[in-house]
């Protein structure tokens, strides 16, 4: 759908209208962004029924990642992509336990993870706007 110089995607419709991503864009999610092995992030996202991950595997994905830094210290590509990893693992738990809780606690959305794959763009976000849109909205 071409309008002059712009063009909508679905990636678009999905930004604007706030659609969840399915499971298995949950699931691709979880690989390329939180280093989350194939295996374990489809059996995640089956267990909690959904594009979600459980607060206590998303811990242990955090510690796996931390000690991965530490037994990495020569490669420094490999540090950098577990500290990656660990950050947006952490942010995802604060977002999950802060801004965005719903009411199991035990769970958090992986629709919220696709705004940590730019990290450098996380300091520019108004996470206190949208804790408030979203209350508005519900």
């Amino acid at each position: 759908m071409s309008v002059g110089e712009i063009t909508m995607t679905l990636d678009d419709v999905s930004c604007l209208l706030h659609l969840p991503p399915g499971a298995s864009a949950g699931i691709n999610l979880m690989v390329r962004l939180l280093g989350s092995e194939s295996f374990d992030a489809n059996t995640e996202v089956t267990m909690t029924k959904g594009a979600h991950a459980r607060t206590t595997y998303l811990k242990a994905l955090f510690k796996t990642h931390l000690q991965r830094i530490e037994e990495f210290t020569e490669d420094e590509e490999s540090v950098e992509k577990h500290q990656n990893y660990a950050l947006r693992v952490y942010l995802l738990l604060l977002v999950g336990y802060t801004i965005f809780a719903d009411t199991s606690k035990n769970s958090v959305h992986l629709h919220y993870l696709r705004y940590f794959d730019d990290l450098l763009l996380v300091f520019d976000y108004a996470w206190g706007l949208a804790h408030l849109l979203q209350a508005l909205s519900n």
